[in-house]
């Protein structure tokens, strides 16, 4: 499970003795304390998006529109929009928002390469046209 460092507040294991990235110390203590912290109940308002939907939507369009180089980056946000639903259930709610986080991190960039893909299509399209345009009347 994953706990936030009480120094620099960065996301740690909770086995870790010490912080990976200040050096602090983490006691058994504060382990144990944040462990009974996150297991409390959690309000679902604070439940993280899951990017599923839109994942699988992005693979079908890669596939469907030839841009098969967004793929990658659809295959890996459903794979982590997949983890989430499992880790706020399994009271993980770090894990749930971290996963939560790398699948619209990963839908997005496939999402805008696609788009930018069909933008330069459309402009070299548009630009074959004119310069047919220009030498017909020529």
């Amino acid at each position: 499970m994953l706990i936030k460092c009480f120094k620099c507040q960065s996301t740690i294991s909770d086995r870790a003795v010490s912080c990976p990235y200040c050096g602090v110390e983490i006691s058994y203590n504060y382990r144990t304390q944040y462990r009974a912290y996150i297991k409390s109940p959690i309000s679902e308002k604070f439940h993280p998006k899951s990017w599923l939907l839109e994942s699988l939507l992005l693979v079908l369009a890669s596939v469907l529109l030839f841009t098969i180089w967004c793929l990658p980056f659809a295959v890996a946000s459903c794979i982590y929009a997949n983890r989430v639903e499992g880790l706020w259930k399994s009271g993980d709610i770090d894990g749930a928002i971290l996963a939560s986080e790398k699948a619209g991190k990963y839908y997005k960039i496939g999402l805008w390469i696609g788009i930018g893909t069909w933008i330069i299509i459309i402009l070299i399209f548009c630009l074959l046209i004119i310069l047919i345009l220009i030498n017909i009347w020529h």
